[in-house]
């Protein structure tokens, strides 16, 4: 059966291999925030959507449509493709559609949402649509010029964390710290470090990968399959236990450090929420006493979100703080180790890496929202 999934535009080919490696899927392809995939059944649907930690939706593929400039023609083009679909396959009650558009028509989302909502209603001779807790919800993604309209079978942003309650002015989502550990090789056995933890996303997304805590581990009574006709066969009781059951719960090699303690703090509050704080390090470290916290060479990755240069920042200040950092990852480093870092802008980084034997192995950009980011990957030049 053919599905597809949302995610940030950028780390596409990250939530790909996410799929493949928590379920079995052919034919996947990804670019501009999207990812299509064929699965063999609707328990693969469960799987992601309380296991993945790349994706923000995932839904079944009824169709992909040509998404035209003109609002009538797009809608024209999607009934076409709605023909032979039944709602009552799916639900007897009330529904929505939901959509998100990116690029240049002249409608916006919540345009398209309505005029989908009357073509449903039509087609389907069910009016009750409802905007708060449908029992059926569709969702369509309109990049440019295509449209993927779907049934969302999570019925939530996958993003969205209920561990973000302790949170930073500036921080990294959920999806893009999980796409940064896994540009860093990271798996369970691995010692990470992130010396400039904020509220902690990156020590928190490492520590549910590395111990298989599923990331929607308290939202079980939330998903929309729960009450979705085509899943009716499954026991879901069974099924969330079988997950559960392979939850590893000893301490991992991850450490959550900032000279901040108002930082730490909260990190530490937020694993708590999210039932991973056992097994993670926390302290208050500053940047020059890491080198007194590790032995040479016992660090495999180190990967955070660095202070940036901005208006608001002390500019001097930075400047000396990214040589420091590359300096004390120098003597903590593993040999093959890596350093993945966010920014906005790679130049002060790479400058600072390349004065301690660091050099710029490749890199990511990719989109929280509107803001553009890049991720960058350094390894040292002893290590190759």
């Amino acid at each position: 059966m053919n599905a597809f999934a949302l995610t940030n535009a950028g780390i596409e080919d990250i939530a790909a291999a996410e799929i493949k490696e928590l379920v079995i899927a052919a034919n996947i392809r990804g670019s501009s925030s999207v990812v299509t995939f064929d699965i063999k059944d609707f328990k693969d649907f469960c799987v992601l959507a309380y296991r993945s930690q790349s994706l923000s939706r995932l839904c079944y593929s009824i169709c992909e449509f040509e998404a035209a400039t003109s609002l009538v023609a797009a809608i024209k083009n999607l009934k076409l493709k709605l023909r032979n679909f039944k709602i009552s396959d799916w639900a007897e009650k009330d529904f929505v559609v939901e959509c998100e558009r990116r690029g240049k028509h002249d409608f916006n989302s919540h345009d398209f949402s309505i005029a989908a909502n009357n073509l449903i209603s039509e087609i389907s001779g069910n009016d009750n649509v409802n905007f708060k807790s449908p029992s059926l919800r569709f969702f369509c993604c309109i990049n440019d010029n295509k449209g993927f309209f779907g049934i969302d079978v999570a019925g939530f942003d996958l993003s969205k964390r209920d561990y973000r309650i302790f949170g930073h002015s500036s921080d990294l989502k959920a999806t893009v710290a999980y796409a940064m550990l896994r540009m860093a090789g990271f798996k369970r056995s691995t010692a990470l470090l992130d010396p400039f933890c904020r509220s902690g996303a990156i020590a928190i997304e490492a520590a549910l990968f590395g111990s298989g805590f599923p990331v929607n581990y308290y939202r079980k009574d939330s998903f929309s399959f729960l009450n979705l006709k085509p899943f009716s066969p499954i026991n879901f009781k069974s099924f969330f236990a079988a997950v559960d059951k392979k939850i590893e719960t000893e301490k991992l090699k991850i450490f959550n450090y900032s000279p901040s303690i108002a930082n730490v703090r909260s990190s530490e509050k937020n694993a708590k929420i999210a039932g991973i704080n056992k097994v993670i390090n926390f302290a208050r470290v500053d940047l020059e006493w890491l080198e007194l916290k590790f032995e040479h060479g016992t660090v495999d990755d180190i990967v955070s979100y660095p202070p940036l240069l901005s208006k608001s920042t002390d500019a001097s200040k930075i400047k000396r703080l990214y040589p420091e950092f590359f300096y004390q990852a120098s003597l903590i480093l593993s040999k093959k180790g890596r350093i993945v870092v966010a920014a906005h802008d790679a130049d002060a980084l790479t400058e600072a890496a390349a004065k301690h034997d660091f050099k710029l192995s490749s890199k990511m950009q990719f989109s929280m929202g509107e803001e553009k980011m890049i991720a960058l990957v350094f390894v040292g030049s002893w290590g190759k």
